[in-house]
């Protein structure tokens, strides 16, 4: 059963999602609590609506899933509207999802304030029903041609798309293990690595790349209704703990219309081992040969795709060099005795 609800301020509507008419024969509850990440701006169907499908596809009960999804908002919002709060307290959840905004968990927004509203609304989520597991909902980059990403790591943008989902990564990592190290009789908080997925499934890679993947929609910042599966497909292989693979074969999904342009089994797999970090390593830019002047500086750059943690080693003609672990090294001062160096 798919329930509209009343307007919001911000002009977006509240969607409450269980999408198959008849009784409810639900047995997990699941709220999603989040911006238009989550609504699916950009594509056709929301994130919820799609793990929704997907959960009745893969042989689950229909959950009853609803959504409070607000346009440019984040954990604060949450944690103080009447709204969001009587939504957490309407049920015995037994999943929330809970997305923040977008750059907040980055070095462009505000870290310490990531933490401290993830923490009030985990806590608030928690004193409704203690048994709840929450999930937060790792983000993803703006894609390569985004204003935000423009090759210099400042006050307002970011280096590159690594270096903004690292820290989207790092960031949700940090606040989960955080709530559970402060919390450890709880029921672990969980990270659904969405954003990760993403970045797997080569969505920021320039275009130009083979490996290039479009999730982003038009604006280079929301996803499309491939980034939209992807997410749903994480959260439903973190949820689950089963892969979604072969489940956009099943009327329950094909009911949404989605027209994917992305192969879906492709979707499925990265999420499936996103999720269970299995994916594997691969260069998306090997290091290449450079000429430079004498007692000038050379720089040697890898970007790889794959599943953290990640173990890097460079090497001086096969020997290792001391403390040269970074996907990049630099050798500040080329000497004459270091032509023809090899560097790997």
């Amino acid at each position: 059963m798919f329930r509209k609800s009343s307007l919001l301020p911000f002009g977006l509507t509240v969607f409450a999602v269980s999408c198959i008419p008849g009784v409810l024969r639900a047995e997990d509850k699941i709220l999603f609590l989040g911006n238009s990440f989550t609504f699916g701006d950009g594509g056709t169907a929301s994130v919820a609506s799609i793990f929704d499908r997907l959960a009745v596809a893969g042989g689950h009960e229909d959950p009853t899933t609803e959504m409070r999804a607000v346009g440019g908002q984040g954990f604060q919002f949450h944690e103080n509207d009447a709204t969001s709060q009587s939504m957490i307290n309407s049920r015995q959840w037994t999943h929330v999802i809970i997305q923040n905004y977008s750059t907040e968990p980055t070095h462009i927004g505000s870290v310490s304030s990531h933490m401290t509203n993830g923490t009030l609304l985990h806590n608030r989520i928690l004193a409704n029903n203690p048994q709840t597991r929450v999930i937060l909902y790792q983000t993803w980059s703006r894609s390569a041609v985004h204003p935000l990403i423009s090759g210099n790591s400042t006050s307002s943008t970011f280096a590159s798309t690594s270096e903004m989902q690292d820290e989207l990564r790092t960031n949700y990592q940090m606040l989960a293990d955080s709530l559970n190290s402060t919390y450890p009789a709880n029921d672990p908080v969980w990270v659904a690595p969405v954003g990760e997925a993403w970045q797997n499934a080569g969505a920021l890679l320039p275009s130009s790349h083979a490996d290039f993947r479009r999730l982003h929609g038009t604006d280079n910042y929301h996803g499309n209704n491939n980034g939209y599966f992807l997410a749903a497909a994480t959260i439903y292989a973190t949820i689950y703990g089963q892969s979604p693979e072969g489940l956009h074969q099943h009327s329950a999904f094909t009911s949404l219309n989605l027209a994917l342009t992305v192969d879906p089994a492709f979707l499925e797999r990265t999420a499936w081992e996103t999720a269970t970090g299995n994916s594997g390593i691969r260069y998306t830019r090997q290091p290449s040969g450079v000429t430079v002047a004498e007692n000038g500086s050379a720089t040697f750059t890898a970007e790889v795709l794959g599943s953290f943690p990640r173990t890097v080693q460079w090497l001086r003609n096969d020997e290792p060099i001391p403390g040269a672990t970074a996907l990049s090294y630099t050798v500040p001062q080329v000497a004459t005795s270091m032509n023809g160096a090899r560097f790997t």
